[in-house]
């Protein structure tokens, strides 16, 4: 049987499985509120199967490892680390915003998730050359780096459609969809190039620092104290 490589995207509402060979890939994906984390390692399964194998033959694990929502980011890498623990396999990690580069025709692309709060994660590229790295801005900053015409790909031209179309570009069809066919296949590459790594290495990519703040309780315990 062939070696596979199982990929996992849950960086944004549409979270996407597949698994890869060196000649073909098979896919699921839905858009999921709630219970993501029990559809994953059912669908591996499912794709393994459809390229002829099982998890047994999986020789590596992938995931996009950011940037995107918190919460769903984490039960990938969780479900990618798990998975590749229990195979004794190495993992990979991807960016979700350049993987989402191949849903979109060549020329000007800007790709962006929905980072909520009025704001996206994006990046920009001029037929393969990224030529804005992934930053995270507000989607009429985002826009105001394209000259038009250009295609806009991902969760957050999808959300951002008016602000997109008026800077004059023109959102792909479904631009939500998770790009784990192409994650896959960079994944599977790397892992037969010898870049995976220790599952435990694999760390998420985040470019907005946490909305919790430092915990003050000691320093109110302290006045508390003082005043008693």
């Amino acid at each position: 049987m062939a070696e596979l490589v199982v990929a996992f995207d849950t960086c944004g509402p549409v979270i996407g499985v597949a698994a890869a060979s060196e000649t073909a890939v098979a896919t699921r994906s839905e858009r999921i509120r709630r219970g993501a984390e029990g559809r994953l390692i059912p669908w591996a399964q499912e794709v393994c199967a459809e390229l002829g194998g099982g998890l047994d033959d999986v020789v590596g694990v992938v995931a996009a490892r950011g940037p995107g929502a918190f919460t769903g980011l984490r039960v990938g890498l969780s479900a990618a680390i798990g998975l590749a623990i229990a195979l004794d396999v190495p993992v990979w990690g991807g960016d979700s915003l350049t993987t989402r580069r191949s849903t979109a025709p060549d020329g000007r692309v800007l790709i962006m998730l929905d980072a909520r709060k009025q704001r996206v994660y994006a990046c920009a590229f001029d037929g393969d050359q990224m030529v804005v790295p992934p930053a995270d801005v507000a989607p009429e900053i985002a826009v105001a780096w394209m000259k038009a015409p250009f295609t806009a790909t991902g969760e957050g031209a999808v959300v951002y459609r008016q602000v997109v179309e008026a800077q004059g570009g023109t959102v792909v069809e479904e631009a939500d969809a998770p790009a784990t066919e192409a994650l896959a296949r960079a994944g599977w590459s790397a892992i037969r190039a010898g870049d995976g790594r220790r599952p435990e290495s694999l760390e998420p990519l985040y470019l907005r620092p946490a909305d919790a703040k430092p915990s003050r309780r000691g320093r109110l315990t302290r006045e508390t104290k003082r005043r008693s």
